[in-house]
């Protein structure tokens, strides 16, 4: 029976496109008009037939997800002699109930005409957003940057993006960290490694490491080190572990949500509980105004500002300037030992990805690399370490602990026992929601981390440093996705092509998925296939790849209704006649010398 249950598929959880209507404009209007964003496509509504179940129809879409696609809320068309570059950004959204989704949208440009003298051209952006709830975010961004490639081209496209999208969403299996890794082939035919990375997101710190990287939701230490500056950090590591209102904001939003995923994986194990939305859409600006704490993204241009083009922003709220590493509004400090530590330790970072920026290729391109790694997991595990010993400091003789108070009395003991210099800061640090939520839901978490973390981070070899600090990364087995099956990568329907058709249209969205609502064919993925190919056993990928089963529930069923006997049956007035049986006649007793008559009986 364990051979027949499929393997849990979906690297992907949707695929939209995300865009403006066909409109009549010409290119000669200056600037050209802004028109309100859409969803021009999406994946077919049901599943394809997988592991032999039929596919039930997908989750709805989350709300304005057009918005977050396009976070000016609109479409706006550029009027330039040459095609504007494409760019790729994440974004983030959460439940109370599920894991995080997250977005990686692609934005390309196609021309749509002229102007009279032919020396600019009007850009029209489309977007190809793909979601996920698995941490595979350089994966996913590598797969659209082979998509942006596709989308580049004027002429019908001879890929089927539908087709490789699909294969994302029901047909590859799920990777699991440290067990299965898959290998899928791009739009270009090229082939791509899906890693699971954990990501210090809400209802996602842990895993085999002590502070998880914030690859596999976008994010970047690296990039948010060079782009905040030592001081920045500082002040954005403050604000978030302090829950005050924290607004990154940037020229453009392809940054946003790399420094907003690194600064929350630097809390480690604490988790953000106010209102976490890296890139936040123009039209919802009115959030700034809200009395919670917060960590927002947005774009420069969309703030506000006085007559004196300074932040006019709430009183408390820290404003980060991305582009200048400018802090613009007041903000809080870090105790003296703990911001010595960070300072030293994000410096390091600093140089190391100063050298990196370089492109340097040589035999010593790879150790830079690790050593840039394991910098990074040096600065979490100081931030890590510091955030314990403020929350749990070292217990006197006979002191009872931490986990065994109550979470108000546990924050007073803990500012009772921490370092003078720190006792401020400790006391605004444990009367925040997310160090209650700490103390109440995961009392053992800073036990935890306290015995995965170490102090001579130094003295370690940077291999040690990583694996301590971040889990293992290596993969026991690698699985490699076929390209669609029978009928090449050729659109599904020859006509989807629309362009060419004199309709008056000035533009009109080309059609990416195709005209056709049926999926392709998918590969049907089984438990004892796939451990044939990976050398397994089928009870270790089904641990690995499955939640446990729940038992099941006993309910009284029905007793089934009595059908009546077909015609023929024995019984019944029409059936076949029959010898009647023989008369059971038991055998005599035995007589003595083998006469008849009265005789002695025998024993």
């Amino acid at each position: 029976m364990e051979r027949v249950e499929p393997v849990p598929a979906g690297i992907i959880e949707d695929a939209v496109v995300v865009g403006c209507a066909a409109f009549r404009e010409d290119a000669n209007t200056n600037p050209p008009a802004r028109r309100p964003a859409e969803i021009l496509e999406r994946l077919p509504d049901r599943a394809p037939v997988n592991g032999g179940i039929a596919g039930g129809p997908r989750p709805p879409l989350p709300n304005r997800l057009e918005w977050f696609c396009f976070p000016d809320g609109d479409v706006a068309p550029v009027l330039r002699r040459r095609r504007p570059p494409d760019s790729v950004h994440w974004f983030t959204l959460h439940d109370e109930r599920t894991r995080p989704l997250r977005g990686c949208v692609l934005t390309s440009w196609r021309r749509c005409a002229s102007n009279a003298d032919g020396s600019k051209a009007l850009w029209v952006p489309t977007a190809l957003c793909v979601l996920s709830r698995v941490g595979v975010g350089p994966a996913l961004e590598l797969w659209l940057r082979q998509a942006a490639v596709v989308l580049r081209e004027d002429a019908t496209c001879d890929v089927s993006l539908r087709r490789r999208l699909v294969q994302l969403a029901d047909e590859a299996p799920k990777p699991a960290r440290g067990i299965l890794s898959i290998d899928v082939t791009g739009p270009l035919g090229r082939v791509i490694s899906v890693r699971e990375h954990r990501c210090g997101t809400r209802g996602n710190v842990g895993g085999e490491g002590a502070c998880p990287p914030p690859r596999g939701g976008g994010g970047s230490i690296r990039l948010a080190v060079l782009l905040l500056g030592v001081d920045g950090l500082n002040a954005a590591l403050a604000a978030v572990l302090l829950e005050r209102p924290l607004v990154l904001h940037s020229c453009e939003c392809d940054s946003l949500t790399r420094v907003a995923e690194a600064l929350v994986s630097l809390i480690a194990p604490l988790e953000v509980a106010g209102a976490y939305v890296p890139v936040l859409p123009k039209p919802l600006l009115d959030l700034l105004d809200a009395p919670q704490a917060y960590v927002l993204g947005a774009k420069s241009a969309w703030l506000p500002r006085d007559e004196n083009r300074k932040m006019a922003l709430a009183k408390g709220v820290v404003c980060v300037d991305l582009d200048s590493q400018r802090i613009d509004t007041a903000y809080p400090a870090l105790p003296p030992a703990m911001r010595a530590e960070v300072e030293a330790a994000t410096r390091r970072v600093r140089a190391l990805a100063h050298e990196a920026l370089g492109e340097i290729v040589d035999e010593d391109a790879a150790s830079r690399d690790m050593a840039l790694v394991a910098a990074e997991a040096r600065l979490q595990a100081t931030v890590a370490r510091h955030i314990v010993a403020l929350l749990d400091p070292p217990r006197r003789p006979g002191e009872p602990k931490g986990s065994a108070l109550d979470p108000r009395t546990r924050g007073v003991a803990a500012v009772a026992r921490c370092a003078p210099e720190a006792r401020p800061f400790a006391r605004q640090l444990v009367d925040t929601q997310h160090v209650q939520q700490l103390f109440e839901l995961r009392p053992n978490a800073l036990v935890k981390a306290r015995d995965a973390l170490f102090e001579d981070a130094d003295e370690l070899e940077c291999c040690d440093v990583v694996l301590r600090c971040h889990g293992p990364r290596a993969d026991a087995y690698t699985y490699r996705v076929p390209p669609p099956l029978t009928g090449g990568d050729a659109t599904d329907d020859e006509s989807t092509d629309e362009e060419t058709a004199d309709d008056g249209f000035a533009w009109r969205p080309r059609r990416l998925f195709g005209s056709s609502m049926t999926p392709p064919p998918t590969r049907v993925y089984r438990y004892g296939v796939l451990a044939d190919l990976l050398g397994a056993t089928v009870g270790d990928l089904r641990c690995a790849l499955e939640p446990p089963i729940e038992p099941p529930v006993l309910v009284d069923t029905p007793r089934a209704p009595a059908v009546p006997p077909p015609p023929g049956a024995a019984g019944t007035r029409d059936a076949a006649p029959t010898k009647p049986l023989r008369e059971f006649t038991p055998p005599k007793a035995p007589r003595e010398n083998g006469k008849g008559g009265k005789g002695r009986k025998t024993r």
